[in-house]
């Protein structure tokens, strides 16, 4: 698909507070997207008659008219096309970070695939650097989230690297 590309996991799973049932979060870098992909992009998107929101991101100089979403699309028929272990492929373009979220039944894991989420590689990079610092790091997570669960605090609208950070911060 891309020249320069790789993918990371960023998830709970990864920075060691996974629980059963966690989904995996990754992260599709890519500094630029195959030109035949462009020209195919861009005439299914003639084709569709869509345009992007304005505020969408745009990749690199040279593909102005593709936008994040597109390549996330492309990534979703990739996916269809060419993973067989691969079910429910669903592109969310409207969530805060757009991701492409599938189920490989393989290996019964729920994935969301990210483009360009730095932050997220970063965080996950910082705490797996607390966890090794400080063993009372992932006790203490568990119990604020259990807390938080308890008392209906955590949800859709409450990261799980908001009681990471919070629980940090305070052996710190």
């Amino acid at each position: 698909m891309a020249s320069n590309q790789f993918v990371r996991h960023t998830t709970v799973k990864v920075n060691g507070f996974g629980t059963h049932g966690c989904d995996l979060d990754l992260h599709f870098a890519y500094d630029k997207v195959h030109p035949d992909l462009v020209q195919e992009l861009l005439l299914a998107k003639d084709e569709s008659g869509d345009d992007p929101p304005e505020n969408v991101a745009r990749p690199a100089a040279g593909e102005a008219d593709l936008t994040r979403n597109d390549v996330l699309m492309a990534i979703g028929e990739i996916i269809k096309q060419c993973v067989p272990d691969c079910h429910r492929i669903k592109v969310i373009t409207t969530a805060r970070t757009p991701v492409v979220r599938f189920y490989h039944k393989g290996s019964s894991v729920k994935c969301d695939m990210s483009l360009s989420n730095e932050l997220a590689v970063n965080n996950t990079a910082y705490l797996q650097y607390c966890c090794k610092r400080c063993p009372l790091m992932k006790p203490l997570v568990y119990l604020v989230r259990t807390w938080m669960k308890h008392w209906e605090l955590a949800g859709a609208k409450n990261s799980c690297f908001g009681p990471n950070a919070l629980c940090c911060f305070f052996l710190m």
